[in-house]
């Protein structure tokens, strides 16, 4: 249950720190001047431009996209989480002793 929730948690961090990204409110120290006078001189080369997000469908590829991410991490997660138990659950009927008593799983070569 509470992975389930961390899951969540972090899948909505990861949409709204992309939000606020596109939106352009994450700016460096460097970029924002403390006076008047240290004002960045303007460059005389004109700035490469990016060109936006055009329709709909392409706004939300870039959402749906990381949404099936944290989806399949869940997933792996998940099934990590089942094998675990699984050899939690051997470990401790004692599937794998030996004659002296010792714990150990077989040797694959």
């Amino acid at each position: 249950m509470k992975a389930r929730r961390w899951i969540l948690r972090s899948a909505l961090l990861t949409l709204v720190l992309c939000a606020a990204v596109s939106t352009g409110a994450s700016r460096s120290i460097q970029d924002v001047p403390k006076t008047p006078a240290q004002k960045p001189a303007v460059a005389a080369a004109p700035k490469e431009v990016h060109p936006a997000f055009l329709t709909p469908r392409e706004k939300s590829g870039a959402y749906v996209f990381l949404a099936w991410t944290w989806l399949g991490i869940g997933f792996l997660l998940y099934f990590l989480r089942l094998k675990v138990r699984e050899a939690d659950r051997v470990h401790s009927i004692g599937l794998y002793k030996d004659q002296n008593g010792q714990k150990e799983p077989p040797v694959r070569l």
